[in-house]
């Protein structure tokens, strides 16, 4: 199947091709489909059975547009910035999306490298008067002072990584890793794909 032009959720994808069959067990096996998507490129392989309903999903994705994934697949307008390279193996059971996320399994990683959070630059900020606040009086200079009120919110970082792996529709061990020039970060804990609460330390 080739096809110059479809859609991915949110989210036009170009040149889709891959491989399909199906064979007497009931099991449709899309291989080795690839396409164009958010300036980077997707690979992978895409198993269901008919009669069991049950689902593989192996993916890759290589240098695609952070902000445009991100707004796409999660809602999240202008919070990450970048190119992401990833790669995820999922399995779930049934033939909707709600019965697929109840039984969703997997695990995956990601690393954004040379990019920016918003958010993450009004944290190193507040950081930072924290910090100039807790040297009290004695502490302030006239390069100090200069330096609160010239605000950073750059939320410029060489790399986000991650790891998460899913269990009945929980990613239930989450663990993002970032460094920048003002700002390391450590975040772990798990979210609810289907309630979308999330439980996280930073």
């Amino acid at each position: 199947v080739e096809a110059d032009k479809i859609k991915v959720r949110n989210i036009n994808a170009d040149n889709f091709k891959a491989q399909l069959g199906l064979n007497k067990s009931g099991l449709l096996d899309i291989n080795n489909f690839k396409f164009e998507i958010a300036q980077g490129s997707v690979l992978g392989q895409f198993k269901h059975n008919l009669h069991t309903h049950n689902t593989n999903l192996n993916i890759n994705l290589d240098n695609a547009n952070a902000a445009i994934m991100s707004e796409a697949l999660f809602d999240l307008k202008g919070q990450v910035y970048g190119n992401v390279n990833g790669h995820f193996d999922l399995v779930c059971k049934g033939d909707s999306q709600d019965d697929c996320f109840k039984t969703l399994n997997g695990s995956g990683a990601f690393k954004i490298a040379d990019g920016r959070m918003p958010k993450l630059g009004s944290l190193e900020y507040l950081l930072k008067a924290g910090n100039l606040l807790k040297g009290g009086f004695t502490g302030l200079s006239i390069n100090s002072l200069i330096d609160l009120v010239t605000p950073l919110k750059t939320g410029n970082f060489e790399s986000i990584s991650g790891d998460i792996h899913i269990t009945n529709g929980i990613a239930d061990k989450i663990n993002v890793y970032s460094s920048g020039n003002d700002l390391n970060m450590y975040m772990a804990g798990s979210y609810n794909i289907i309630t979308s609460v999330a439980d996280m330390n930073i």
